[in-house]
């Protein structure tokens, strides 16, 4: 229903908050131009998210705000940090594999939500 929501919408929600799985809002975060999805199973992901607008950065929704997008559960957070995103086809043809990035945090591996380069993800997939 979250991957429905987010390719209908054209929007990606992270939680916000001190809770395991939030993300905190550090400056690659915040200047981000492309958003990986990880798919059913580990290390592979569905589709890469180009970020509309990565300039102005995410916006701060509350959960209430939140149900006001359509979003198709009840909302666990007060607040949610909102990108607006497409699919970005141009790297259709790549496999990308998180788990065979460098320097990521272990946070990673317990699927929450971490940042990285363009660069670093491109180097660590193959084409297909």
């Amino acid at each position: 229903a979250h991957l429905n929501w987010v390719l209908k919408s054209g929007k990606y929600n992270f939680r916000m908050g001190t809770a395991p799985g939030t993300l905190r809002l550090s400056a690659m975060v915040a200047g981000a131009t492309y958003l990986l999805l990880r798919g059913n199973t580990i290390g592979t992901a569905p589709r890469l998210l180009r970020i509309l607008n990565s300039q102005a950065g995410p916006m701060v929704v509350s959960a209430d705000g939140l149900l006001n997008l359509g979003y198709p559960t009840p909302p666990t957070q007060s607040a949610y940090l909102v990108y607006d995103v497409e699919t970005a086809n141009e790297f259709d043809n790549m496999e990308l594999n998180q788990n065979s990035l460098q320097n990521t945090e272990n946070s990673s591996l317990l699927g929450q939500p971490f940042a990285t380069t363009l660069f670093d993800l491109l180097i660590s997939g193959k084409r297909i």
